[in-house]
């Protein structure tokens, strides 16, 4: 069983209810419908540190209308396939974009709706300095 904490966290959400939803390698298959992968823009990629880039490769996964930045690491143990399995009503599948570093619907299973809190229009990183106050 699935105990909730008193953390927010964001993720992406993949399966709706009904939803079919299945992974192979690393690729979503959503309702029959793989995935499409593309490159990902220069911009986006350079939002992570120059010397971390090596280690990770970057996509934009196009899922119907949706496209979400994705990042995976290789040689990170994580769930890179799962088998079909179809969201129950009132739930959720969620991912994270960083796919080998998260722990999403792949380890804790379907979200219910009373735990999703909104919808992030954005993210906002705060520097700090040495000392401690915001740059």
């Amino acid at each position: 069983m699935l105990t909730w904490i008193a953390t927010m966290c964001y993720y992406l959400v993949i399966g709706l209810p009904g939803d079919e939803i299945e992974m192979r390698n690393n690729r979503l298959i959503i309702n029959g419908q793989p995935a499409q992968y593309d490159k990902l823009d220069t911009a986006t990629i350079n939002q992570i540190d120059a010397s971390q880039q090596r280690y990770h490769r970057f996509v934009s996964e196009n899922t119907g209308d949706e496209q979400h930045p994705i990042m995976v690491t290789p040689g990170l143990p994580s769930p890179h396939s799962f088998a079909p399995i179809t969201v129950p009503e009132g739930h959720y599948v969620m991912l994270g974009d960083n796919r080998d570093n998260s722990k999403d619907s792949r380890s804790f299973g379907f979200v219910p709706r009373k735990n999703i809190a909104g919808q992030a229009v954005g993210v906002r990183r705060h520097e700090r300095d040495v000392r401690g106050s915001p740059s």
